[in-house]
């Protein structure tokens, strides 16, 4: 029988607690948790500890951890650096794989790429050596990071990476930056391949919300809300092929492929678009329907 403790006391915690009960196999020893708001409080008549005590109680008792938490992944790294075994993490109901992916697990001898945001699609999934940039979770095919953010990762090591409808996010002041680090990081020679929106279609024109001289306010259909303090959580730079031209002129990246995009007067240019650089599903070779997206290949 295995002595559990259950990281993170909360609703997950609790739903795992009442889902360890109906396990022989597990032993229940409490709840521990990293809230100097909720520790040292009891429940069930056991102290809710923290990490450090946990480490000490794991030098008595051999225990394992059930996660029930967010942000599961650093409370998994918090227990391999106290050498404590992580059984599963508890979501949805049952218990899952706590492994994950980090920069430092990256295997960079290989031809490793990289794609910002969630994977969502099963070509992208299939990939070898592709992993998702995420700031909402970590798995084995994710690692958490913002791409606004520094890669604690050498020079010239990736071989392609992959900016799909991500970029809109980035304010417009920190583009450059943001771009210049993938261009650090990717191997001379290998490509970046971005898609970002039009903001010359004139489907996306027509959607969005200006002001009374024609400035780009707000697009509801990037996600997000506009209110009191403007935009929230949704897109904050509204790119077209003049301004992001300027913009991707000034980074270290030495040339550039632009295979589809809208002109200030709403002219479609539209190349053939080589998938073996990165799969896109919001352009269809061969095809005459509209087109909403800027794409184009960067190369170091």
């Amino acid at each position: 029988m295995k002595n559990i403790v259950i990281f993170g006391y909360g609703f997950q915690g609790i739903q795992a607690h009442k889902w360890i009960r109906k396990h022989s196999d597990y032993r229940f020893c409490g709840f521990a948790d990293n809230s100097e708001y909720k520790k040292g409080y009891y429940v069930g008549g056991k102290k809710i500890v923290d990490i450090d005590e946990l480490s000490y109680i794991n030098q008595q008792l051999a225990i394992s951890v059930i996660i029930a938490a967010d942000r599961w992944w650093e409370i998994a790294d918090q227990c391999a650096e106290h050498h404590i075994l992580v059984e599963g993490v508890f979501s949805d109901g049952k218990l899952n794989s706590s492994e994950h992916m980090d920069f430092d697990k990256l295997d960079l001898t290989k031809e490793i790429k990289l794609y910002a945001g969630d994977i969502t699609d099963e070509v992208h999934y299939n990939e070898k050596n592709l992993y998702g940039l995420s700031i909402n979770k970590s798995d084995k095919r994710h690692i958490f990071h913002n791409i606004m953010a520094c890669y604690p990762l050498p020079d010239n090591c990736i071989y392609r990476y992959e900016a799909e409808e991500v970029l809109e996010y980035v304010p417009q002041e920190k583009q450059k930056n943001t771009l210049n680090e993938i261009c650090r990081i990717l191997k001379k020679g290998c490509c970046c391949r971005i898609t970002i929106p039009d903001f010359n279609s004139l489907y996306l024109m027509s959607r969005t919300m200006i002001d009374s001289r024609g400035k780009l306010i707000f697009d509801p259909g990037a996600g997000g809300r506009y209110g009191k303090n403007g935009i929230e959580e949704g897109a904050v730079y509204f790119p077209t092929y003049e301004n992001f031209k300027e913009i991707l002129e000034q980074t270290n990246f030495t040339s550039f492929d632009w295979l589809c995009y809208h002109t200030k007067d709403g002219i479609l240019h539209k190349k053939y678009i080589d998938m073996s650089n990165g799969y896109n599903k919001r352009v269809i070779n061969d095809s005459d329907e509209d087109v909403y997206c800027i794409v184009v290949d960067c190369y170091k």
